[in-house]
């Protein structure tokens, strides 16, 4: 330390970002005795949260049957998305999973889900 005296101090800093999309995005077909109807449960494993929590996911969904995917097009096409729910977090919940109940037979369909903190949809 010198006459003019020294000071040291510390800080930290936390960077915050969109959240990463989910990983291992899976839909798998429900059987609903009671309602008849065609009820998938779509279920993920959550990524990074930008170092913010998770408030919502939102779960859209897309009629592919007529669509043929090939490598002009993709399923990150704008077209013919739909949002079929919007799941808000509750804090410290861990769910990852929805059920979409609904959906017509002999359809060919498309999910994709996005994740949302604070700063927006990652």
């Amino acid at each position: 330390e010198s006459e003019a005296g020294n000071d040291s101090r510390t800080t930290e800093v936390i960077v915050i970002e969109l959240p990463w999309p989910s990983t291992f995005v899976r839909a798998s077909l429900v059987n609903d005795s009671i309602s008849k109807s065609i009820v998938v449960n779509l279920t993920w494993t959550p990524n990074f949260d930008g170092n913010m929590p998770i408030e919502r996911y939102t779960i859209q969904m897309k009629d592919s049957t007529l669509s043929d995917i090939n490598e002009f097009s993709s399923l990150n096409d704008e077209i013919g998305w739909e949002n079929k729910e919007d799941i808000i977090i509750q804090k410290n919940s861990t769910k990852t999973w929805n059920l979409l109940r609904g959906l017509r037979p002999f359809t060919t369909y498309s999910f994709r889900l996005s994740a949302w903190n604070q700063l927006g949809e990652g």
